[in-house]
């Protein structure tokens, strides 16, 4: 993170001092001012020579802070930065600059503007948390690196049935050695089609994956992947790990006796973990090769693939449109609780979000915040322990958002009741995608 102070003169000791506290997280300082002092009083060619450096200190930050008390350069470089569409930061040791009378300025209000109180080292802390994690970061905290997701994914046709307005095939493709077995959803009419990947929910359920997305087993309220497949949207619906025909000694979609189904993922959990990974890691490289499918397709436009899920699958969603810039929208539903928050009240954490270390740097709001500036709607319920905080986590995540100037893009829809989707819920996810499949192609805003 590249960062410029703008302050008064008389200011330089708490200058040095904010920067230095910057510089431990790894920031770099594009300009350091205080190092020659005031140039006032010296000539024309040193004044224009020190004006061009501080300006394009200004122009090669990420984020300008303005530290208080300023002067009148300090509020030439704050134009400056608004200007440059740059994400600014007024800090002042306590709110009085921040409120509606003759201490503030209308353009300490504007959009890309943001306002921090408190002494040096809180002020730091703060802002620290504008820089936004990257993509890379989450995939290599999971163990994945980009550069081993395959551009093309080619599989394997085992069956094909017409239904009405599509084709549904079942497939087979090689994940990282893996047989991976989804129902791919054709559209009658295709062509440069926007598609999306379903990620199925888990509801202590091993047996169901793909066929309850399909809507040929299960609850018929999972049945997204007909329903988009019906508004003109290609759709593919894969099987997890340990799921429906990935299960060790099971096929299809009847449970194993007893405990079986549960034994068969948890040791699949353990042996991941003893071997320095985790099944995150298994989970999203089996996602991203299906959006390597999906973007191999001819009538598919890779511009316009999303993916989406619900309660598991929306997890996976966010672990994956975090990791994978590919996508271009996304719908995570029952899902966003933190990991804070799950720990706090007791509530489980699912095996394939059992990461190690995780939660040490990251939480589901960084996984939003790295989602920014792509839409995505988080659905959660009042009675779901599983999407508890969503609100927290969204309002968390706003900022990064912010940044893009593309609030807009993050929705949340909280409703009454509990996990469980309903009709209304169901109705509008679908409406949510097939409006996004249709505009997602529109130009990416640039960081404010």
């Amino acid at each position: 993170m590249k960062f410029y102070i703008a302050s008064k003169l008389e200011n330089h000791a708490q200058v040095k001092r904010l920067a230095s506290l910057l510089k431990q997280f790894g920031w770099t300082h594009t300009y350091d001012w205080t190092a020659h002092g005031s140039v006032k009083e010296t000539d024309r060619e040193t004044l224009k020579a020190v004006g061009q450096q501080e300006y394009d200190g200004v122009k090669a930050a990420d984020i300008v802070i303005v530290l208080t008390p300023q002067g009148r350069g300090t509020h030439v470089e704050l134009g400056m930065a608004i200007a440059l569409n740059k994400l600014v930061c007024i800090c002042h040791k306590d709110e009085t600059y921040f409120q509606c009378d003759d201490n503030t300025s209308a353009f300490y209000w504007l959009p890309n503007v943001r306002h921090f109180a408190g002494n040096m080292e809180a002020l730091a802390e703060q802002l620290r948390s504008t820089q936004l994690p990257s993509g890379h970061e989450i995939a290599e905290s999971i163990g994945i690196s980009s550069a081993e997701i395959p551009d093309k994914i080619e599989y394997a046709l085992l069956e094909s049935t017409k239904e009405d307005g599509c084709t549904r095939q079942r497939i087979q493709y090689d994940s990282f050695g893996d047989k991976v077995s989804a129902y791919l959803l054709i559209p009658d009419v295709v062509g440069s089609s926007p598609a999306i990947l379903i990620n199925h929910q888990h509801n202590s359920e091993w047996h169901l994956g793909k066929s309850e997305v399909c809507g040929l087993a299960g609850n018929p309220l999972q049945a997204f992947e007909f329903a988009l497949a019906q508004k003109g949207i290609v759709v593919l619906a894969p099987d997890s790990i340990c799921f429906e025909d990935r299960r060790k000694n099971g096929q299809g979609i009847t449970p194993l006796p007893g405990d079986a189904d549960f034994m068969q993922h948890f040791n699949a959990l353990c042996y991941s973990i003893v071997q320095g990974d985790n099944l995150m890691q298994t989970v999203l490289r089996d996602a991203m090769n299906g959006i390597s499918l999906l973007a191999s397709l001819p009538y598919v436009d890779s511009k316009k693939i999303g993916t989406m899920g619900h309660s598991y699958g929306g997890n996976t969603v966010l672990f994956l449109a975090a990791a994978d810039e590919r996508i271009a929208f996304g719908c995570a539903s029952g899902s966003a609780c933190t990991y804070a928050n799950r720990m706090e009240n007791n509530v489980g954490i699912e095996m394939a979000s059992v990461i190690p270390g995780f939660h040490q740097k990251f939480d589901m709001d960084d996984l939003l915040r790295c989602i920014a500036p792509r839409p995505m709607l988080v659905v959660s319920a009042q009675e779901d322990k599983y999407s508890k905080d969503a609100p927290y986590t969204v309002e968390k995540a706003r900022p990064a958002y912010a940044q893009y100037g593309a609030e807009s893009q993050l929705y949340h829809k909280r409703y009454p009741g509990g996990h469980g989707l309903t009709e209304e819920r169901f109705a509008d996810i679908v409406a949510w995608l097939e409006k996004q499949a249709k505009i997602c192609n529109a130009a990416k805003p640039e960081r404010k």
